[in-house]
């Protein structure tokens, strides 16, 4: 089954994903096809959500008369298929446990300049939502700081800091480091 990617809901350019899951569970492989480029935290949303491949556009476009005979015969490209979540988690130093998904739904209620802007601080946001959204990222696998407080007198954080919320949320969006 292919599933295009782009689909703007609000402020998730995938909004699309949200299907894989349901798509999934009828035991045919879900074949996401996307343009451009995507993230590697992306790629972790997808096979959190049970995709097994992500395609690129000028991959399809390229191979599009033989794509039947290429299904089919189960072959596509090596570099196409998604690891598990678990491999993935690895590759990226997240926590090998915990989902993304109540992360972006939280996120997804936060003003889309606040992801947009690679540089947005926390001080954007109400402090509340700041120590909610750390939470979740703790749940969803992101590591606490604590190279920055091994020696330090004060007591070492017990959620992720802001900038590691940031990048993780930005990349799982598939925004880009600039601009977004």
């Amino acid at each position: 089954m292919l599933l295009w990617l782009p689909s703007r809901e609000g402020i998730d350019p995938f909004a699309s994903i949200s299907h894989v899951a349901r798509l999934s569970s009828s035991g045919v492989p879900v074949v996401t096809v996307y343009p451009g480029q995507i993230t590697p935290l992306c790629r972790l949303r997808l096979s959190e959500a049970g995709a097994r491949y992500a395609l690129p556009q000028w991959w399809l476009s390229r191979h599009v008369e033989s794509l039947s005979d290429t299904l089919a015969r189960a072959e596509l490209p090596a570099q196409f298929h998604l690891g598990t979540p678990l491999a993935i988690r690895q590759e990226l130093g997240l926590g090998l446990d915990g989902q993304l998904e109540p992360l972006l739904d939280a996120a997804k209620q936060i003003p889309l300049e606040v992801w947009r802007n690679p540089e947005a601080s926390a001080s954007m946001l109400a402090r509340p939502q700041v120590h909610h959204l750390r939470g979740l990222a703790l749940r969803a696998g992101v590591p606490l700081p604590l190279d920055r407080y091994s020696t330090a007198t004060r007591k070492a954080p017990s959620t992720p800091a802001w900038r590691d919320v940031h990048r993780v949320v930005r990349g799982v969006f598939n925004f880009r480091t600039q601009g977004g």
